[in-house]
């Protein structure tokens, strides 16, 4: 699966970090991935991508919908966040 994430920034911003994370199963994270990034002025594309188990049952992954977060931190503090769902069959 690959994930395609935008980040919209008003401001050049070097030093960031985009933190792409979810697939929740029983409190804990299937998919959590950070990567060191440089924001531009306006429209800025970042994919990351995750191999879901060809038996997604025995990994734990059930048939649903699941929640993906994006978040953007600077300096310690999330400067940015959203979502959207994801369905498993």
């Amino acid at each position: 699966m690959e994930i395609t994430v935008d980040v919209v920034s008003e401001k050049n911003i070097g030093g960031a970090e985009l933190r792409v994370y979810g697939l929740e199963k029983l409190g804990y994270y299937l998919f959590d991935r950070k990567k060191p990034v440089k924001l531009k002025i306006g429209v800025n594309r970042f994919e990351l991508e995750y191999i879901i188990p060809s038996c997604s049952a025995c990994s734990g992954l059930d048939a649903g919908a699941y929640d993906l977060i994006a978040e953007i931190e600077y300096v310690k503090r999330v400067i940015g966040v959203d979502n959207t769902s994801v369905e498993i069959r």
